[in-house]
């Protein structure tokens, strides 16, 4: 079941400016909010080094109808997670940035109330770890060295594609 809110109007979200131009008003904080595409299926990717997201992007895009997003830390993907809806959270088992533990972010994503039925999944090539995280309450993810392979994709859209 998606989580997803009700499509606005882009009309809505466009202001026009006086010289005939339309822009995006920023929020009151100052930022330019995203705008996604809501008929496609939303991807967020927790924790990946520059290559190993762009190998991730063209496995979700070569599969299904959908875009994804990046988030270095916890802290980007929650706020991320509270601002758009996604339909799936992919987090690396020891995040790029820092190297903290992917485990730890899907703890606050499914202890977060708002945040809690989203489907996570995690990134590893490692049995155990895939088993840690699913008994905190991820999905069965997949590893790197998967992308690309039957069951991967089957796994994938059994979430994307219910």
């Amino acid at each position: 079941m998606s989580t997803r809110p009700s499509v606005p109007l882009l009309g809505a979200l466009l202001k026009h400016r006086t010289d005939g131009r339309w822009a995006v008003p920023a929020t009151p904080s100052g930022d330019i909010p995203l705008l996604y595409d809501m008929a496609m299926k939303q991807i967020l990717d927790v924790g990946n080094c520059g290559p190993d997201h762009g190998a991730l992007k063209r496995f979700f895009t070569k599969h299904f109808d959908c875009e994804v997003s990046q988030a270095d830390r916890a802290d980007d993907a929650l706020a991320k997670l509270k601002q758009h809806p996604f339909d799936l959270v992919v987090v690396n088992r020891k995040l790029d940035i820092d190297y903290s533990d992917g485990i730890d972010v899907i703890k606050q994503i499914k202890s977060t109330p708002e945040l809690g039925e989203i489907p996570v999944m995690l990134i590893t090539n490692f049995p155990e770890h895939q088993q840690a995280a699913q008994a905190i309450g991820a999905i069965q993810g997949f590893g790197k060295l998967e992308l690309d392979a039957a069951d991967t994709v089957e796994r994938v859209r059994a979430v994307l594609e219910p």
